[in-house]
């Protein structure tokens, strides 16, 4: 590609690698206690959202694993030698059907070996500004990319878009990668049908300026898609702004019932809204996990869980957790830490969490709250049945090491 990486990405690359390597830097000054060093990640955040892997509400990029004085830290103050922001090697650019255009940039390391491939990151626009959804690793072979954060864009349809290049990698494979134009994993992203294409070939929908005028525009949510990227394998699906839907049923199909949908989008979006407006967070989560809407069209199990929370339905290795709700004096823990909650939560989060709960008791039966478990964030949903087929409540991640 001829024409020049638009200025806007230049920027934000430019702007990201020089906050990244001034982080680095940070981390192995000797004269920055654990203070200090608080004080300089903050001012450098400041200047460039380094959390930009976490949208709204999850852990921040920014750490320190070592304090001056460990053996380790003088470790990590000998290997980064190199002493230079990592070298930017080349960028790539795709066409996602959500998404729109995604570059992706090839970056070296910030230790003695920083002429070769170390990190590839995805950067896209999500709403006004760019954002990294996605850090991949170079396997140990150099012959492609193992995911590290943020989505799982080679599972996703992507176009190749064309390639813009900087400084040649020193390590053969890598360079092998560098000459070609699509890059030498590129068949890990190729797409027969994307999913824009499948979209366009959709019967209109039924009464679709009601469903419009209820709940807006009916794509993709890349909010929460973004939020839940790290937990979209163990939920097997994804987020629309009207539900949530497995991977496998459409869900532009005529056949769904688009109003009973809209109502329960409606009533899922107020309870969430009067949760964040008072920061409630995860409980019993070591993650300030937010919440957000949940509204899924299916069958109901006997106790009230969706279908697709059965245990054999969910990945190898994974367990569904859940417990009923309908006798709990508040939805969102156990009767037995009442007291505990009511003494540690400030009092505007204590009474939208208690409301919410009237509000989902009123509309809703059947409540129960289940999590779908693999490793050490997962997602959990509590809820309950809205209208025959459909389940509505809330979703969060919660951390628990």
């Amino acid at each position: 590609m001829r024409s020049k990486l638009p200025s806007e990405v230049a920027n934000f690359i430019d702007n990201f690698l020089q906050t990244q390597y001034k982080v680095t830097m940070a981390q192995v000054r000797e004269d920055l206690d654990e203070e200090g060093f608080k004080q300089e990640a903050a001012k450098l955040n400041a200047f460039f959202k380094l959390d930009i892997f976490y949208p709204e509400g999850a852990q921040p990029f920014i750490k320190r694993a070592h304090r001056p004085g460990d053996a380790a830290f003088a470790e990590l103050a000998e290997q980064l030698q190199h002493k230079a922001v990592r070298k930017l090697f080349l960028v790539r650019a795709y066409e996602h059907p959500e998404w729109g255009v995604i570059y992706r940039i090839y970056v070296g390391t910030d230790r003695k070996k920083g002429s070769q491939y170390f990190f590839s990151y995805y950067l896209t626009k999500v709403a006004e500004n760019y954002k990294i959804i996605a850090q991949y690793l170079i396997n140990d072979s150099h012959t492609g990319w193992e995911w590290s954060q943020g989505l799982r864009l080679h599972k996703q349809p992507m176009t190749f878009a064309g390639v813009w290049r900087f400084i040649e990698p020193a390590k053969e494979k890598d360079q092998e990668d560098y000459g070609s134009e699509e890059g030498i994993d590129y068949l890990n992203f190729g797409a027969k049908k994307p999913l824009a294409q499948q979209i366009a070939q959709m019967a209109p929908l039924p009464e679709k300026s009601i469903v419009v005028e209820r709940i807006g525009t009916i794509e993709p949510d890349n909010s929460a898609n973004l939020y839940f990227a790290r937990c979209l394998e163990l939920l097997m699906g994804r987020f629309f702004t009207h539900g949530f839907f497995r991977n496998g049923p459409d869900p532009f199909a005529a056949s769904l019932p688009w109003q009973e949908l809209a109502d329960a989008v409606q009533f899922s979006k107020e309870i969430v809204s009067i949760l964040r407006e008072a920061d409630c967070t995860a409980l019993e989560s070591e993650g300030d996990g937010v919440y957000f809407p949940f509204v899924y069209c299916g069958d109901m199990l006997l106790d009230g869980l969706p279908d697709f929370a059965a245990n054999d339905d969910v990945p190898p290795g994974t367990v569904v957790k859940y417990d009923t709700l309908e006798d709990r004096e508040c939805l969102f823990w156990y009767d037995d830490f009442a007291e505990d909650y009511a003494a540690d939560l400030d009092e505007t989060s204590l009474s939208a969490f208690k409301s919410i709960h009237g509000k989902m008791k009123a509309v809703l039966t059947d409540l129960v709250e289940f999590s779908i478990v693999n490793g050490t964030e997962f997602p959990v949903i509590i809820g309950g049945t809205f209208a025959p087929g459909i389940f509505a409540g809330v979703i969060t991640i919660r951390v628990q090491t």
